[in-house]
């Protein structure tokens, strides 16, 4: 029980880096477009 929530925690991590890139991605291209 304790090891699959420990791998479910992780993959949350995993997901959560993976968003914020997408997030930094899109701001640079919106700022790329308002310069």
């Amino acid at each position: 029980m304790g090891e699959h929530d420990h791998r479910m925690r992780k993959r949350g991590k995993i997901v959560l880096i993976g968003f914020l890139l997408v997030a930094m991605d899109c701001l640079r291209r919106l700022v790329r477009l308002h310069s």
